[in-house]
């Protein structure tokens, strides 16, 4: 469960003797999980909804276009990377973003290594409804900007995973390939009146002595809720981590090594509460820069959960402006300190508490974080580090942030012996926990729960969760009773009467109004129809399941809110409908019929 850090670097070490670095390489073959064919990613897909939208894609630059130089130029940057683009940021034009917030951009990037990268985004909100920033001494938090959080794909890499965030006077991003792993865009650290940024790949990073690591021996199994090698744990992981209904029977992945699930997002959210140590505040220098860095931060893990069906807001930023009550030297000391403090006063599903100060890594409470009894079942700790010289390290931070949450949500490590369907593991980056094989290591990198930074192959984004562990989440939030569905505020929904027009529909931007009609043997001419009312709504309609923008029997996404869908032989039984807010709408009308 403990993701090993070190100072400065921000890469990982082991911290206790049961998970020493280890060998590379065994003469066992990687499981087909990790090998089978790329797919489009599901934020790929979600990008190709937008197309042929008026004003969609639009291009964006928001860094000045004589700005650009080698990493090289800038002593400080040299030391931390062999190669990078620094950027000025045009304050300008991201006043210009801030005041039009399209739901949908391609940043252009400019970088010395590969030429303008284009990302390809679509606008998320990536909040709880009731969320809220909260800071220790009692400042007033009504005027802290949110930001804007966009995610999507590298343009033409249909594998490729993106996400950033945009503040007034920065961005915060990663984005992924198949083929060349991570990219980090940030502000670089230290006095920086030009609100200078980087562009860098994470394989350019000069120190990589140390990689992250398992820290968990016998000595502090009575830290943690569940354990891969107790007997209750196993017992509920043959269960959990048997191949769902994504994943073949024989344990391959069906989707994608970029994480593409070919499904919605779970349907029921879960939340996380984030909260920052003293350090952090005093390193960033104010609370909105505090709450821009948690904000960016969970954007980009948030993405790489979206990317494998999984929903996941932010519940809660709380940030000590004040002393903090922690004092943890190690992750597992500091988790407790975490839990004997917050552990009755926190809201939403799982907390996380991070910090700049060296404190050996990350650390979750178990796996069984979702509606616990015990709510110090649902917490964990992360050591984090803000840069390496002056250059921002969040794919790093991004990444055990994620991981660690994805403990508490149900996930094991990929190399623990409770996978495929028999007991074995996805794959060999980390020692085997359990008895079985130790299989190879994947070639083209690995998942969030792997610990495949170990070798020299990484932890690539835009593989995401992997099916199995992903699927393992989706049934756990899925299944939750304690957790209620996704959603924005919508106004409407419900089961249609034939012919009957549901009046005064309205919904913010990026929401879906859900509604059912129930068809008889015999009918012909299905027909849904949206009208009136003022913003964009689009229609998607699917017998049986819930539709989505890629998975459905008839779509209709024009401007406005004129849109039909007509299905001529439909059959008996019930019909789902989704309005997607492509821009948020009010006063709309819906009606189906049939003949």
């Amino acid at each position: 469960m403990n993701y090993a850090t070190k100072t400065l670097t921000g890469l990982w070490r082991a911290a206790l003797p049961a998970c020493l670095l280890f060998a590379l390489g065994t003469s066992a073959s990687v499981h087909a999980a990790d090998s089978e064919a790329a797919k489009p990613s599901l934020l790929s897909l979600q990008v190709d909804s937008y197309r042929g939208k008026a004003d969609s894609l639009r291009a964006v630059e928001l860094f000045s276009a004589r700005s650009s130089e080698r990493a090289s130029s800038d002593p400080s940057v040299q030391l931390a990377v062999s190669s990078g683009t620094l950027l000025d940021l045009d304050l300008a034009s991201i006043a210009e973003l801030q005041r039009s917030q399209p739901s949908s951009i391609t940043l252009r990037l400019p970088t010395r290594e590969r030429g303008t990268v284009e990302l390809e985004l679509f606008a998320q909100d990536i909040f709880a409804a009731d969320y809220r920033v909260t800071a220790s001494g009692g400042e007033d938090t009504s005027t802290i900007k949110r930001g804007l959080h966009y995610r999507g794909m590298v343009k033409g890499e249909k594998q490729s995973f993106a996400a950033v965030s945009v503040f007034d006077n920065e961005i915060i991003g990663t984005f992924s390939t198949p083929t060349e792993g991570n990219w980090v865009v940030g502000k670089l650290e230290g006095l920086n009146r030009n609100h200078r940024h980087i562009v860098y790949a994470e394989s350019a990073l000069l120190d990589k002595k140390g990689a992250p690591s398992c820290a968990m021996d016998s000595s502090d199994r009575e830290n943690f809720a569940t354990f891969w090698d107790e007997p209750n744990e196993t017992a509920s992981a043959s269960t959990l981590n048997a191949p769902p209904k994504a994943v073949e029977a024989n344990g391959s992945d069906r989707s994608s090594g970029s994480g593409s699930v070919n499904a919605l997002e779970t349907v029921k959210c879960a939340t996380e509460w984030l909260e920052t140590e003293y350090d952090i505040y005093q390193n960033r220098g104010s609370l909105q820069a505090t709450t821009n860095y948690i904000t960016g931060v969970f954007n980009n893990s948030a993405t790489l959960y979206a990317n494998s069906g999984i929903s996941l807001r932010l519940q809660q930023s709380y940030v000590w402006t004040t002393n903090d009550p922690y004092n943890g030297s190690a992750s597992v000391a500091n988790m407790n300190s975490f839990q004997n403090y917050r552990a009755s006063s926190f809201t939403g599903t799982i907390a996380q508490l991070l910090t700049f100060r060296s404190i050996g890594g990350g650390v979750a409470a178990g796996l069984s974080g979702i509606c616990n009894a015990s709510r110090r079942a649902s917490m964990s700790t992360s050591g984090v580090n803000a840069a390496y010289s002056t250059v921002p390290t969040y794919s790093w931070t991004v990444d055990v942030v994620t991981h660690e949450a994805g403990h508490l949500l149900g996930s094991n490590h990929t190399h623990a012996c409770v996978w495929n369907g028999n007991g074995t593991a996805i794959d060999g980056c980390g020692a085997p926990e359990g008895s079985c094989p130790r299989p190879g290591i994947p070639s083209n990198g690995g998942n969030i729960m792997s610990y495949c930074h170990l070798t020299n192959v990484g932890t690539n984004f835009n593989r995401g969760f992997g099916t199995q562990p992903s699927a393992v989440i989706r049934n756990r939030i899925e299944s939750a009773g304690c957790l209620s569905n996704c959603g924005g505020g919508p106004v409407g929904g419900g089961a249609l009467t034939r012919g009957v027009a549901k009046t005064g529909q309205a919904a913010p931007t990026n929401s879906t109004l859900s509604y059912t009609l129930v068809v008889p043997a015999g009918a012909t001419n299905l027909t849904f129809t949206t009208s009136s009312g003022s913003g964009d709504a689009d229609l998607f309609v699917k017998f049986g399941s819930a539709p989505s923008d890629t998975a459905n029997d008839c779509k209709s996404t024009g401007p406005a809110n004129a849109e039909t869908c007509t299905i001529a032989a439909p059959r008996a039984g019930t019909y789902y409908v989704a309005v997607k807010a492509y821009a948020a709408f009010a006063g709309l009308s819906i009606v189906g019929d049939y003949r």
